[in-house]
């Protein structure tokens, strides 16, 4: 199920290793490589977020609503970590310790820490080409766009189809727990 806390310590954290502030592009290009990672070793969404393919890449939607001020939650979850975007940048609210990222697993930040490493230094237009030539689960939206099914992103990390066959049985899985847990709400 979506957490907008952990989203938000997801990209705080990534925000913390850049030094508070980052261009949205590149901070959603990260976190849509973080999650892929996590899908690829643990066939799980770090973020349990929906893939949409947009002009710019893949992204991760919920969390791209969250960036352009859709959280309704004033003094927690992503309001709390993150400043309001300015010339299309994101902030941290303040300076986290290590027990602020309580929502986080050490895989989580060993996946963030291997993909900043790997990818910190580029600049949005490098992750945006990445995402595009790398990720191929990914197809361009022209203007629009297009859900990226979770299914199709394993088979491009090349699961089999048995593999396949559970991964879908254990989304089915996933998708009913979440519709449950909105109804109790």
């Amino acid at each position: 199920m979506f957490n907008e806390e952990k989203v938000a310590q997801m990209a705080g954290y990534l925000l913390q290793k850049r030094g508070g502030r980052m261009n949205l592009l590149k901070l959603m290009k990260l976190l849509y490589l973080c999650d892929r990672e996590s899908m690829n070793l643990y066939d799980e969404s770090m973020s349990n977020d929906l893939w949409f393919s947009l002009d710019h890449g893949p992204i991760l939607s919920r969390t791209y609503n969250l960036m352009n001020g859709s959280s309704d939650k004033p003094n927690e979850g992503w309001n709390k970590w993150i400043s309001d975007r300015e010339n299309h940048d994101l902030s941290l609210n303040f300076e986290p310790s290590e027990a602020d990222f309580s929502e986080l697993s050490i895989a989580d930040l060993k996946i963030m820490d291997a993909i900043y490493d790997k990818f910190g230094h580029y600049n949005r237009w490098q992750l945006e080409k990445y995402t595009h030539d790398f990720c191929p689960e990914w197809t361009d939206p022209k203007g629009s766009s297009i859900p990226i099914n979770p299914l199709s992103l394993f088979e491009k990390l090349g699961r089999s189809p048995k593999q396949l066959e559970d991964l879908s049985e254990w989304i089915k899985e996933l998708d009913d727990m979440d519709k449950i847990a909105c109804h109790m709400r």
